[in-house]
């Protein structure tokens, strides 16, 4: 199993930053997000980030893209992602991932049109899938917000889009559904390609705070640094290296911390 970073410091201002980072602390991967460079997507700036990393050498193990994929406006969205998917294909990353809907804060809306946002999150799926294959990459999903999450409603969505997409584990969203990342790992084991590492605590419902998520109990999650809340880690990884796992698990948060960092790579790769 492979270790790489994922989320920016505070103060990155360029994906070029993440690279040296990365080589730094003697990593050979690093998932990038579409930000910075890549807050729209542009081809020129994807070839010289590859070309860059390439120097460095650090390849890109995944590229994440943040959208929503069934509001009104889902069309542009769609567009976007697949010219989302051409700059991973230039950056030489075998995956596009991407969220699917927005809402991670409100369950209730999501409970109410759920038929529909389902609906369209799947016909999302397909078509970027389809698209991303064509280029040699291929789309992944994670447990996410109140749409696509837990196992049970994980397990629908993958039926629904009757794709071969891969999974990514996300050790905190399954949080979200009240559920852990041990018993996900273990459900969709054959289809896990990828995980990003994060920690959280979960806190009674009280009034909404930034960066506090509810999840469908009620309670709110507030996320920490690694190793400093109560997410099973270990257990997680545990579940991965049983499950046969040899892809990359990503450090999902933004610290440049080389302690952190040692610390979160050694619990990955063991």
């Amino acid at each position: 199993m492979k270790f790489a970073l994922y989320s920016a410091p505070r103060g990155t201002k360029s994906q070029a930053e993440l690279i040296d980072l990365s080589a730094a602390m003697g990593l050979d991967s690093l998932e990038i997000f579409s930000s910075m460079e890549f807050a729209r997507p542009d081809f020129d700036e994807a070839r010289r980030i590859r070309r860059y990393a390439d120097e460095r050498g650090v390849s890109i193990c995944c590229f994440s893209v943040y959208i929503d994929v069934t509001g009104d406006d889902r069309r542009e969205q769609l567009d976007r992602l697949r010219a989302y998917a051409h700059v991973a294909q230039i950056l030489g990353s075998p995956y596009l991932h991407h969220t699917l809907c927005s809402d991670f804060k409100h369950p209730q809306r999501i409970a109410e049109g759920r038929e529909v946002f389902f609906a369209r999150a799947v016909e999302g799926a397909r078509e970027i899938y389809d698209y991303a294959a064509s280029l040699g990459v291929r789309a992944v999903y994670e447990d996410q917000g109140f749409l696509i999450n837990g196992t049970d409603g994980f397990d629908a969505f993958l039926r629904a889009v009757d794709r071969p997409v891969g999974v990514v584990a996300d050790f905190g969203n399954i949080r979200q559904a009240n559920e852990e990342i041990v018993e996900f790992i273990h459900r969709f084991a054959p289809h896990v390609v990828h995980a990003h590492l994060k920690d959280s605590v979960i806190l009674p419902a009280t009034t909404d705070q930034p960066y506090h998520y509810p999840t469908l109990a009620g309670s709110l999650i507030r996320e920490t640094a690694p190793f400093a809340g109560t997410v099973p880690l270990s257990e997680g990884i545990d579940a991965l290296r049983r499950c046969g796992f040899d892809g990359v698990c990503s450090l999902e948060y933004g610290t440049a911390d080389p302690a952190l960092i040692a610390r979160a790579r050694a619990l990955v790769e063991g």
